[in-house]
């Protein structure tokens, strides 16, 4: 379970990363609210870099708020489920979920790739940036997503097989 919490462990640095972008966000969002209401003088940037700063936020806090549970749940049924049926259930939709967020993985790997070698533009705005960091940023957001979708379907065999929750060290992570 050693190799688990490590991989988990790209999930909360993907968060760390993804929360970090906030900070430029701000910033570019203050200066373009300055720059054209105090100043008369938009930006050509600031909408596409704050499209790809948020791009990133979200893509990036993707699988950490699958390892802490922070994702949309209906659970008025799941809640009186025993842990096994739970884990089942759980399992049921990571059989499923995994191999979608690979091919968006593998998809976006390649997407980033060829906008590397052609030096693609987004031709949104005149400022006109490179799109490849953006990509790749998309690509390790899925990433991270597809391995923490394996490590809980690892842990919802474990619950099936033993009857016993994920680790206590996870649980207590939860709870906080």
């Amino acid at each position: 379970m050693q190799f688990l919490h490590k991989l988990e462990r790209l999930s909360d640095f993907a968060a760390v990363i993804g929360a970090a972008l906030m900070i430029p966000l701000v910033a570019v969002m203050v200066y373009e609210v300055l720059s054209r209401y105090l100043f008369q003088a938009p930006t050509s940037w600031a909408f596409e870099l704050s499209y790809m700063l948020m791009s990133g936020t979200f893509s990036l806090g993707f699988a950490y708020a699958l390892k802490y549970r922070q994702h949309v749940n209906v659970d008025f049924i799941y809640a009186a489920l025993s842990l096994r049926w739970r884990a089942m259930i759980n399992l049921a939709g990571y059989v499923v979920f995994l191999p979608c967020t690979v091919w968006l993985s593998v998809g976006l790997f390649n997407y980033a790739a060829r906008a590397y070698q052609t030096g693609e533009v987004s031709g949104i705005s005149s400022w006109n940036p490179v799109v490849w960091p953006l990509r790749a940023v998309l690509f390790a957001g899925f990433a991270f997503l597809s391995l923490q979708v394996l490590v809980d379907a690892i842990r919802c065999v474990r619950t099936i097989a033993t009857g016993e929750p994920r680790d206590s060290a996870q649980i207590e992570a939860d709870l906080l």
